[in-house]
């Protein structure tokens, strides 16, 4: 039979197999992250938003170096203009997440420009507001009026 081997030679097989079998391992990983972000999209696609979000918020959990994708996903999600419940302040804090704790992200510029889109979105929105709250005060004084011009005409 064979004799035993000693020395630097002793756990050369082994250390063989983890340089084989790591890659395919890891490469595991990286498919199942994939095949998640891949998923998420598609229900995206398919207008399943909470679904969508619901998958990004696993992927962020789950593989924190994808949490830029999912953050990214998530702030289209919620700002998306057929969903629902759209939302631009949550959409907002997504992507100022995703500038925050992703600072060398590829989307980091992209999250900016929805960052900029967003708030002068917003503010739009709360200037309307603003002047339908007026509108509807000017209605109340312009009916007072009549009422009292017809109450003096009696």
């Amino acid at each position: 039979m064979g004799r035993k081997q000693t020395g630097k030679g002793e756990h050369f097989f082994f250390y063989l197999a983890c340089i084989l079998i790591g890659p395919l391992i890891l490469g595991g990983c990286v498919l199942k992250e994939n095949l998640l972000l891949t998923d998420a999209q598609d229900l995206m696609i398919r207008g399943e938003y909470g679904r969508a979000l619901e998958k990004n918020r696993q992927l962020l959990e789950k593989y924190p170096r994808m949490g830029d994708k999912a953050l990214f996903q998530m702030g289209l999600i919620t700002a998306h203009p057929q969903n629902p419940d759209k939302d631009y302040k949550k959409s907002l804090k997504y992507f100022q997440r995703l500038i925050k704790e992703f600072p060398k992200s590829d989307l980091k510029n992209q999250a900016q420009i929805w960052v900029l889109s967003l708030q002068e979105a917003i503010e739009k929105d709360r200037k309307i507001d603003d002047l339908q709250r007026q509108i509807e005060k000017l209605k109340e004084i312009d009916l007072d009026i009549q009422e009292k011009k017809k109450k003096s005409l009696r």
